[in-house]
């Protein structure tokens, strides 16, 4: 009788197995449930973009120009630089400032340091930090490093 008892259960070896596997497994689904939700955000964050170069495309038609702010800074279209005289809204449904996927604000400058005929706009990305993350400010260099994840008009990553 005990012979047959040993045979329908499982050995140590054949339960560490298992939950190797297992373990395997949940690593993966982690590791491409990140991903996925990296990637989703750089999508918002791109399609958030392209609604503000609309408006600022319209901005351009109605005035002749962009709204000038010749330092970078965090886009705010309630400052009078970005209301005409008509008080037409450009870019509607959403609220000031405004903020990517991570909850940062996108920035702005017109003339810009990289599009100079125009105006440089981008979102520091997924590591919140301009240019490379070392360091604090938006300058030019900083914002143009080939290892930046910023998401920016001049580039799309």
């Amino acid at each position: 009788m005990r012979s047959d008892d040993r045979k329908q259960q499982f050995t140590l070896v054949e339960l560490l197995a298992v939950m190797a596997i297992i373990a395997v497994l949940s690593g993966l689904i982690i590791g491409v449930s990140g991903f996925a939700s990296t990637s989703a955000a750089r999508a918002k964050t791109v399609g958030l973009m392209q609604s503000m170069e609309v408006a600022l495309q319209q901005y351009l038609s109605d005035q002749g120009h962009y709204p000038m702010q010749t330092t970078a800074a965090a886009l705010d279209w309630t400052r009078s630089e970005f209301v005409n005289d008509q008080t037409i809204c450009y870019l509607e449904g959403f609220s000031s400032p405004y903020r990517d996927a991570w909850r940062q604000k996108f920035y702005y400058q017109c003339p810009g340091t990289i599009n100079t005929e125009s105006y440089d706009l981008w979102s520091c990305g997924p590591d919140k930090k301009h240019g490379d993350g070392g360091a604090a400010t938006a300058d030019a260099q900083t914002r143009t490093a080939d290892n930046s994840d910023d998401i920016s008009n001049w580039k799309r990553n």
